[in-house]
């Protein structure tokens, strides 16, 4: 079959169903070409018959299939595929609920996710679960009284005619089904955003998906790097679209939850989330900016101890960060440590600021002790090193605990980094009985060339 694509369609595209059949069948193939072939057939089938594609899925895959939903998103990848496809889904979900075209079960694949009056999907309204006695006198605040079907979901994603002003109500028909994140049903979730993606690439779509920006800040405090990093790009395509105050708003949120995600397991996820905040930076005005100024504080040791990150792209984009920060604070000195790359002044800059929020920086360290990276943990002891010297009282129960999580890591693991942290609670317990910083300067000094 694949040997005929590059033939015209018109003399091969006879059997649609047979075609997307044997697509489906053919399953996820370790051969990446040959998976790439099927994928580049199936969009040439589902452009020039839709219809046919939409129906004989839903006709074939069982619900939940993982083959089918991959299908469903090679589809939903594509702008002009994914208009097409919604249109055909619109119209085939309005034929089942008038009972015209009944030829597939309504529980089947994508039917799902189109899921009439009686489907139970997670909602906390009880008006889904058929408890009669248990509904409130006000509609649920998720529903609004409505019944939470996708048919109204599909219709704004797939119509030119939805305006920005009706996007809303009909977005309260589905949206409980981003809630979905933390249940069995991820991976519809994650179609759904996969076609949110597509479609916020077009501004008159963009602009009408303001909507969402609740649901897609819960997506955000997900623990499911995928979702997070999903939700993120729909949110810097509506962005992008948007007058500079609104996105300057939105920016001052997202930043709020973003930065949770610097020490995601996957470096691409940590060079993404990082290297978004920064452009978030850059995107405020107005009182956001004074917010953002505040803010920033809190990102600071993170972003520091990140630049030493084993994955150099990690670093670069912690490094770009700190640069758009120290642009935002008006901190020439801190540009240029960040520009010359001499790391092991940067502590000793934060202090120079303002020492004031040693112990805040201190605490926020103490988790980078633990960093699976030998790189991150030699750097996070040197940065505690010359923290503690501003400390103005070392009495305080946070310099103890430093101490203690510095010996604890004199117990086992690299054996440098062992040496590292017991030379370094050696110098600091002694720093923290005599009081007298200046008697151990040489030594700390000493740590960093």
């Amino acid at each position: 079959m694949l040997e005929v694509i590059g033939r015209d369609p018109d003399w091969w595209l006879t059997d649609v169903p047979k075609i997307v059949s044997h697509i489906y069948h053919t399953g996820v193939v370790t051969d990446s070409q040959v998976q790439h072939s099927l994928h580049c057939l199936l969009l040439l089938v589902a452009e020039r018959s839709p219809g046919q594609v939409v129906t004989t899925l839903l006709q074939i895959a069982p619900r939940g299939d993982r083959n089918a939903l991959s299908l469903w998103e090679v589809m939903f990848s594509v702008p002009q595929t994914v208009e097409k496809v919604l249109k055909e889904l619109r119209v085939q979900l309005q034929d089942l609920k008038n009972g015209i075209f009944r030829t597939f079960p309504e529980n089947d694949c994508l039917s799902y996710l189109a899921v009439s009056e009686q489907q139970k999907l997670w909602c906390p309204c009880p008006r889904l679960w058929g408890e009669a006695e248990a509904v409130p006198e006000e509609p649920c605040w998720l529903c609004q009284g409505q019944s939470c079907s996708l048919q109204g979901f599909f219709q704004l994603l797939a119509s030119e005619d939805v305006q920005e002003e009706e996007f809303a109500p009909l977005y309260k028909t589905c949206r409980f089904l981003l809630y979905s994140a933390n249940s069995t049903d991820r991976e519809i979730t994650s179609l759904l955003l996969r076609a949110l993606i597509t479609l916020s690439n077009r501004e008159d779509r963009a602009r009408k998906m303001k909507v969402l920006l609740p649901d897609l800040m819960n997506l955000l405090r997900q623990n499911c790097p995928s979702l997070v990093m999903m939700a993120l790009m729909v949110l810097q395509n509506m962005m992008k679209c948007l007058k500079r105050t609104e996105a300057s708003l939105i920016a001052a949120h997202v930043a709020r939850i973003l930065w949770y995600h610097f020490d995601e397991e996957e470096s691409w996820v940590r060079e993404s989330c990082i290297s978004s905040f920064r452009d978030l930076v850059r995107t405020v005005v107005g009182k956001e900016k004074k917010w953002m100024k505040n803010f920033v504080h809190t990102v600071l040791a993170p972003l520091i101890l990140r630049m030493n990150d084993e994955a150099p792209k990690v670093g670069q984009a912690s490094r770009n960060a700190l640069l758009a920060i120290a642009e935002l604070l008006k901190w020439k000195e801190m540009k240029h440590v960040v520009k010359t790359q001499q790391t092991w002044k940067m502590a000793e800059c934060l202090m120079k600021k303002d020492s004031s929020r040693a112990e805040q920086y201190l605490l926020q360290s103490l988790k980078y002790l633990k960093d699976p990276q030998e790189c991150v943990r030699d750097s996070t002891i040197r940065f505690i090193g010359t923290i503690m010297r501003h400390v103005k009282d070392q009495s305080t129960e946070v310099p103890a605990l430093i101490v203690r999580e510095l010996q604890a890591l004199e117990k086992g693991g690299c054996e440098f980094i062992c040496c590292l942290a017991a030379q370094t609670s050696l110098i600091l317990s002694r720093l923290r009985e005599q009081q007298s910083p200046a008697g151990s300067r040489c030594s700390l000094w000493c740590w960093h060339h």
